[in-house]
């Protein structure tokens, strides 16, 4: 934990807000939330995950429609998780040919109550925003935290990467009428 929060702030220098500064807002439509809540109820002592689709746009405006589970192959820890990716690139396929969204981010449970992205969740974002093959403007981090004496309850935690930095994002919800 040491080790991240040197990380944290290194990469999420704390600084103040300019005025006019946006903060970024992620719309997290009632399904998406649903599936998130019902999949981290599944796996209460290790991580789990999926990704999240929704149309591209703003780095500030974001909203996300719908979320995968983590597929029969992810790999579970209670420190980490590895989404299966032959099966969530079936699910963004179906879901692209049907609504025409694209993938835009991925969640994650903790289960350790570390309501920001660990050292090896920014890793993953520097990663994946200097990756020419994936040519993302923004990319957003959902991190479901597993609270309460029995992990039974869940907060969300949103965070959205540009090329430069990773800020902590407020979650919104919208309903969806299949988007």
């Amino acid at each position: 934990m040491r080790n991240t929060k040197a990380l944290w702030r290194i990469l999420i220098p704390k600084r103040r807000r300019a005025s006019n500064e946006v903060i970024p807002r992620i719309s997290l439509s009632s399904e998406a939330r649903e599936l998130i809540k019902r999949e981290a109820a599944l796996y209460q002592e290790v991580e789990t995950g999926g990704i999240l689709m929704g149309p591209a746009g703003s780095a500030t405006e974001i909203r996300v429609t719908y979320a995968s589970g983590p597929g029969p192959n992810a790999v579970h820890t209670p420190t980490y998780f590895l989404r299966d990716t032959e099966y969530c690139a079936r699910v963004l396929q179906e879901h692209y040919d049907k609504f025409g969204i694209d993938y835009i981010g991925e969640w994650h449970s903790h289960v350790d109550l570390l309501r920001v992205p660990s050292s090896g969740d920014l890793l993953t974002l520097a990663g994946i925003m200097h990756d020419p093959d994936y040519d993302f403007q923004s990319f957003v981090m959902l991190l479901a935290v597993k609270t309460g004496r029995r992990r039974s309850r869940l907060e969300l935690h949103g965070f959205v990467a540009t090329q430069n930095i990773v800020s902590k994002a407020v979650i919104k919800n919208y309903k969806s009428y299949n988007s």
